[in-house]
């Protein structure tokens, strides 16, 4: 474990060389996301003492460290706050409340503490936001974050595929295949052996594909055909979560960006589009959205709805 230890501060001091070498942090944030969600403490981990490291407590070291490096030679930019900063504040303080009421340190089977929940699903998020907004972001700083949650979005989605196929020779990491990790072992829940954090992960990819792809260079074909060829890949992913309040994600994503980034009358072609076949499905396969085969029986996901 000591070799494996200073394995992972070598590593962890090369990224971090190269991370104040380039001074991103967007980049540096997109490869936390990967990090964290892939090889998480089921992945590999090593207990010192009572602090257990795993490689993204690593990584938010370093982007701290990063952080600090930023102040010292003036590239902390101090932009003033704007009104939706000021509502996901508001959100962040609800969901803190709202944590804080439970019982803390109470484990339902499968999910981590609610400590552990308030700190790796609120307030991480928020750190990693803060640390964004008020550093440097340009196009030079945006297009490697994009490359890299791109192809993270593509591993995901054929993940997602080989699990439900059952292919569990080819699944990485190994621990997606055990059944007694994790939850909704049965339908494709990633790396993060959750169906609703895959999903959240791959709608995530998703925009990033839709807007920033769009807004970097429109006029690509080779962007043109990266947004054709992972489009697919990333929405299967999705569908195979067999979770609703993805799949109502991955629609409210299509609608804002038909909204932002088309015009005229080919957004209303879009919309006109969207809306009647939406219509059209929802009275052909509406019902088997209500009760469908997961990991339990039609009778209690009718229960879930």
């Amino acid at each position: 474990m000591l070799f494996v230890g200073c394995l992972m501060a070598l590593a962890a001091g090369f990224w971090f060389v190269l991370a104040l070498r380039y001074n991103d942090m967007v980049v540096g944030s997109a490869i936390f996301l990967t990090v964290t969600s892939t090889f998480t403490s089921d992945f590999f981990a090593v207990q010192t003492g009572s602090v257990t490291l795993t490689l993204d407590r690593v990584w938010i070291v370093c982007l701290m460290i990063q952080l600090a490096y930023n102040i010292k030679f003036g590239w902390f930019i101090a932009r003033p706050l704007q009104t939706s900063d000021i509502c996901l504040a508001a959100f962040l303080g609800w969901l803190i409340i709202r944590t804080l009421m439970e019982p803390l340190g109470e484990q339902v089977k499968g999910q981590p503490s609610t400590v552990m929940h308030l700190l790796n699903g609120y307030l991480t998020p928020a750190l990693l936001y803060w640390l964004i907004r008020f550093s440097r972001v340009d196009e030079k700083s945006i297009k490697p974050a994009v490359v890299i949650l791109l192809v993270f979005g593509v591993y995901l989605g054929i993940t997602a595929v080989l699990e439900i196929a059952k292919m569990w020779s080819l699944v990485f990491p190994k621990h997606i295949a055990d059944p007694t990790i994790g939850i909704h072992f049965g339908r494709a829940r990633g790396p993060m052996i959750q169906s609703v954090r895959l999903g959240i992960c791959l709608n995530l990819c998703l925009a990033v594909l839709w807007t920033c792809v769009w807004w970097l260079n429109p006029k690509s074909k080779w962007v043109w055909g990266a947004v054709i060829a992972i489009s697919p890949i990333l929405l299967l992913g999705i569908l195979l979560t067999y979770t609703r309040s993805i799949w109502m994600g991955t629609g409210a994503i299509i609608i804002i960006s038909m909204l932002t980034l088309l015009q005229g009358k080919v957004r209303a072609l879009a919309l006109g589009g969207l809306f009647v076949s939406t219509v059209v499905a929802g009275l052909i396969v509406g019902p088997s959205l209500v009760a469908f085969q997961r990991e339990y029986s039609e009778a209690e996901t009718r229960e879930s709805t």
